[in-house]
């Protein structure tokens, strides 16, 4: 029978054994990840009832490890950008009515650090109603979003009344902060005359 100092060392030394030969985890999955995207530069401005969507669909090949960076049920990828700090940025953007822009940052090793819709998502279908989805990224690292709605009230038969139309605009302003943090306002409404 081994005495109590010979199997303590022997369990240490196979725990150090063990714990020198694992590898850490790389970071190939999330570098393989970010290098679907199609970098642009900014400003970058993003009309989400205006975008071609056959440049999208075939330039983005999903792999199962890319569910660790993002949801892939519902939301397409777009973009990534230069960013302002010792962060890493994404843009895809959610299926509606009109493609709303969704802004995901990571540190270099792909943990997420921060993520938010920037968009108004108010745009649907239907007479006497039109909008447009329009989110830009300034090279100031400031964000505007605004969706422009016009409303007229309409006749039997699915026509426009003149003279009904009230046309307004809700918007939200933020910015992209150096530590991967993404500050967005409220919601403003403006009526516009």
């Amino acid at each position: 029978m081994k005495s109590k100092p010979t199997s303590i060392l022997l369990i240490v030394i196979c725990c150090l054994i063990l714990f020198c030969s694992q590898v850490p985890p790389s970071n190939s999955d999330f570098n393989a990840f970010l290098k679907k995207f199609k970098h642009h530069e900014i400003p970058l401005a993003i009309k989400g009832c205006k975008i071609n969507m056959s440049h999208i669909a075939d330039t983005f090949k999903i792999s199962a490890s890319d569910s660790l960076y993002m949801p892939l049920e519902g939301f397409i990828p777009y973009c990534t950008f230069k960013t302002n700090g010792n962060y890493v940025a994404i843009i895809y953007l959610g299926e509606a009515d009109c493609l709303l822009p969704v802004i995901r940052t990571y540190n270099k090793t792909g943990k997420m650090i921060d993520e938010k819709g920037i968009a108004i998502g108010g745009c649907g279908v239907g007479p006497g109603f039109t909008c447009e989805e329009y989110m830009t990224l300034r090279k100031d690292y400031t964000l505007y979003t605004s969706d422009t709605i016009s409303v007229s009230e309409i006749d039997s038969l699915g026509n426009e009344i003149k003279g009904t139309e009230t046309k307004y605009v809700v918007y939200k302003e933020g910015r992209l902060l150096s530590s991967g943090k993404i500050e967005l306002s409220g919601e403003t409404r403006k009526d516009i005359k």
